[in-house]
C-alpha cells in the first residue's frame, strides 16, 4: 500500500514538474522587462547580455524537465484510454491541470518573447 502511494506521488510530481521551468522563464521575462523598461523583441537586446547569466543558464537547464512531464502525461493518457481509469488512482483534476499547463507552454513557445529568448 505504501509503495503504491509513493508511485502515485511520483507520477503526480512528474505531472507538475513543468511549473518550475515555467516560473523561471517568466521570472526572466519580468526581470528583462523591468531592466529594459520595455518588452524586449528579437535581437534587441540579446538575452544573454542582460547581466542575468546564472538565471539565463538556469532557464536553459530547467527546460530539460519539460520532456519528463510530457512523458508522464502521455503515459497517463494512454493508460486512461486503455483502462478507462486514471493511472494509480490519480484524481482527474491533476491530469486536467497538467494538460492546461502544457497548453500554456505551447502558447509560450510560440510567443514573441520566446523567439527573443532563443535568438
Amino acid at each position: 500500500m505504501i509503495k503504491m502511494r509513493i508511485i502515485k506521488n511520483i507520477v503526480i510530481a512528474s505531472l507538475y514538474v513543468q511549473i518550475i521551468p515555467f516560473i523561471a522563464l517568466y521570472a526572466f521575462f519580468i526581470r528583462a522587462i523591468i531592466k529594459l523598461g520595455k518588452i524586449p523583441y528579437y535581437n534587441n537586446p540579446d538575452p544573454g547580455e542582460l547581466g542575468f547569466k546564472s538565471h539565463y543558464e538556469l532557464v536553459h537547464s530547467l527546460s530539460n524537465l519539460i520532456p519528463i512531464t510530457l512523458i508522464a502525461l502521455f503515459v497517463s493518457l494512454v493508460y486512461f484510454v486503455i483502462k478507462r481509469e486514471m493511472i494509480f488512482g490519480i484524481d482527474k483534476k491533476h491530469f486536467i491541470v497538467s494538460i492546461l499547463l502544457v497548453a500554456a507552454e505551447v502558447l509560450i513557445l510560440t510567443s514573441p518573447l520566446m523567439v527573443w529568448f532563443w535568438d
